[in-house]
């Protein structure tokens, strides 16, 4: 598949009878570059809602990986199966893991909550972030945020 699209530099450069830069052309082109895109092209259209709708499989097993592959910065709170809440900012510097590893999240601020209304109350001073299980959580509510 990768010479039937490099076919046409074949012929434009008349190779293998001129040799020199047209023959490295050829070769770095159908050897390197034509598969690294095809490999991209294909990656893209399987994440297509096209393909899903013709039952094609999404690539990204869960949609944990699927909203954290995203890296969008947002305000976090969650409730814990234990009933307590917690809160923080996952931006540039948080972290959340991804299959086959257990799900955990690395947010880099953490914000107070008040347990009865729910409404954040502000960033902890200070704060080196925090680090949640996935199976501590009994749901996780996300905000976006602009910048």
């Amino acid at each position: 598949m990768n010479w039937v699209v490099t076919l046409p530099l074949i012929v434009l450069t008349k190779w293998p009878s001129t040799p020199g830069a047209g023959y490295i052309i050829i070769i770095v082109t159908g050897m390197l570059v034509v598969p690294v895109l095809t490999g991209m092209l294909f990656a893209w259209l399987r994440q297509t809602e096209f393909l899903s709708k013709l039952g094609f499989i999404h690539p990204i097993p869960k949609s944990w990986d699927y909203f954290f592959g995203q890296r969008r910065p947002c305000l976090v709170q969650i409730t814990l199966k234990t009933g307590g809440m917690i809160g923080g900012y996952f931006g540039t510097k948080s972290f959340a893991s991804s299959f086959p590893n257990d799900e955990d999240i690395y947010l880099e601020t953490v914000c107070r909550i008040d347990p009865e209304s729910g409404q954040t109350q502000g960033f902890v001073p200070d704060s080196g972030g925090m680090l949640i299980r996935r199976d501590d959580c009994d749901v996780i509510e996300f905000l976006l945020v602009e910048n």
